[in-house]
């Protein structure tokens, strides 16, 4: 069975119950965005987290060694090294043309 599932429900990240394995940000103007640290509305970080097999993932930590499964996108180190090899890999999409105006940003 599956351990992304309980009692035929996903456990992990989802979209329509199907669950997902990268989240792939991007600004307005469509750059891909990297290390960006997603957290849910109560301060919780929404974790993907790393299987024992997956050590080839790039995983952020801090200074005190403390790792965060929240950055996205997820990237991999090429085979044998500590380098991303294409780290704007990334699913083909079609970005829609936003009116909006954007959030002004002020100092705190």
């Amino acid at each position: 069975m599956d351990p992304r599932f309980v009692r035929g429900i996903c456990t992990g990240l989802a979209v329509d119950g199907v669950p997902i394995r990268d989240v792939y940000p991007y600004s307005r103007n469509g750059t891909l965005l990297f290390d960006i640290l997603h957290f849910d509305e109560n301060g919780n970080p929404v974790n993907i987290l790393s299987g024992a097999d997956d050590t080839s993932r790039r995983i952020l930590a801090d200074e005190n060694g403390m790792q965060y499964f929240n950055s996205f996108p997820i990237r991999y180190f090429d085979p044998g090294t500590k380098t991303v090899g294409r780290p704007r890999l990334a699913p083909p999409i079609r970005l829609p043309s936003i009116v909006t105006p954007p959030l002004e940003q002020t100092p705190r």
